[in-house]
């Protein structure tokens, strides 16, 4: 089970649009690094949480499922990249 404070930090993090981790997701060199399925929300908050990235243990994409609340939507966030109002996964500030 990951931790807990570290999988909710996202200090460092930026979202992204689903579609950009769907497009992460399907590449062969991104794994499941780490996850939790807690839909009844044992150790927290109802949450499906799983962290992707290189074989090498690089963190490259965090997604949030939230089984227990209906309106609320999915959540995927990147690491935010050295130079300002880039991503890692791609996608720009503005």
């Amino acid at each position: 089970m990951p931790d807990q404070q570290g999988m909710y930090d996202l200090s460092g993090w930026q979202r992204v649009p689903c579609p950009i981790a769907d497009l992460m997701r399907q590449s062969k060199l991104i794994v499941p690094l780490s996850s939790l399925t807690d839909p009844d929300g044992t150790y927290g908050h109802p949450v499906v949480y799983t962290e992707w990235g290189l074989r090498d243990g690089e963190p490259l994409l965090r997604e949030y499922l939230w089984p227990a609340d209906s309106s609320r939507e999915c959540e995927h966030y990147v690491p935010v990249d050295d130079r300002p109002g880039v991503a890692k996964g791609g996608q720009n500030d503005g």
